[in-house]
């Protein structure tokens, strides 16, 4: 049977391996800590900030740190990025095309214990409709951790839409030369 990983953890893990050598970006999370970053506050405490239960405030903020000239990774369930702070999103990261990447988490109706209220079935819909923001979803870990690298690139407003459930491995990884670069994704070069 092929390894599985929810696409949350693989990105977020990704996230502080790139953290390591990389020290343009912050982290905001709105405490839940749903996307394997527990270990980023410890590793970066400096680059790390928490806002509570309070996805408005960490939208605001992340949108204030981004206007300054920071990278953001904005962590929180898919369903209270996009619906909780929704005109938070819109108005103060989309509006102005800020550097913000939202990891939204616990996409879709599988949330397991979490109910009803969790469950992220709009959010995919709500966040196209932004201006300047861009969506994308891993199809598994190895897509996960690719988009990682990819987010930390990316200039604008993105949304990472991540599974909270174990998903099988169906991607390959990326080859890497022997100067350990990637390549350039697939998903940025223009089709021909």
């Amino acid at each position: 049977m092929a390894k599985t990983l929810a696409t949350r953890m693989a990105f977020g893990q990704e996230i502080i391996e790139i953290a390591k050598t990389n020290e343009n970006f912050v982290v905001c999370n709105a405490d839940t800590k749903t996307c394997g970053l527990e270990k980023f506050g410890k590793l970066f405490p400096e680059r790390e900030f928490s806002f509570g239960i309070a996805e408005q405030n960490l939208v605001a903020a992340s949108a204030g740190m981004a206007a300054c000239g920071n990278k953001v990774f904005l962590a929180t369930f898919a369903v209270f990025a996009s619906m909780r702070a929704c005109e938070q999103v819109r108005t103060f990261v989309c509006y102005p095309n800020l550097n913000v990447t939202v990891i939204g988490t616990h996409a879709g109706l599988q949330v397991g214990g979490d109910g009803a209220t969790h469950a992220a079935i709009e959010d995919v819909a709500i966040m196209r409709a932004f201006p300047n923001m861009t969506v994308v979803q891993p199809a598994d870990a190895v897509a996960a951790r690719a988009l990682a690298h990819a987010a930390v690139d990316f200039t604008g407003p993105c949304t990472s839409v991540c599974t909270a459930t174990r998903l099988p491995t169906c991607m390959t990884p990326p080859p890497t030369s022997s100067s350990g670069a990637r390549p350039t994704p697939w998903w940025t070069t223009a089709a021909t």
